[in-house]
């Protein structure tokens, strides 16, 4: 996709936080995602918990590590050709949870009336609270 002269690609309005520096196959450059550090959208990704790591991260590790974290803001340093990608904690962010709810269920458990739609309205107001 880049020529070699190419060392990091910085990917960004993405939701998905992937910002360890993945190699790509067959070149000789990273690329790190982001994302965003609030949720952005209602997509499953930005339910995640968020995490992160502080210190150095060695290319050998970025697979091990995508499944541990999910989103945080990096502080990055360039000297020449060299680069440094530190991972940075979020101490506050803004909950996002996404639940998915199927009313013919909730009708067979529950009773829920289908056709009434303010005793609908009145089940989902109470699940989000």
């Amino acid at each position: 996709m880049f020529d070699d002269s190419v060392d990091l690609v910085v990917w960004g309005h993405e939701h998905d936080c992937r910002i360890i520096p993945e190699p790509v196959a067959g070149k000789q450059y990273f690329i790190t995602q982001p994302g965003s550090s609030v949720a952005t959208s209602l997509a499953d990704g930005e339910s995640l918990e968020k995490y992160a790591l502080q210190g150095r991260i060695s290319s050998t590790s970025v697979n091990d590590l995508h499944s541990t974290f999910y989103r945080h803001v990096a502080l990055l340093t360039i000297q020449n050709k060299e680069f440094d990608l530190m991972p940075i904690p979020l101490r506050t962010v803004r909950p996002f949870v996404l639940e998915d709810i199927n009313l013919a269920d909730v009708h067979e458990e529950e009773g829920l009336d289908l056709k009434d739609p303010m005793e609908i309205t009145k089940f989902l107001k109470a699940r989000v609270r």
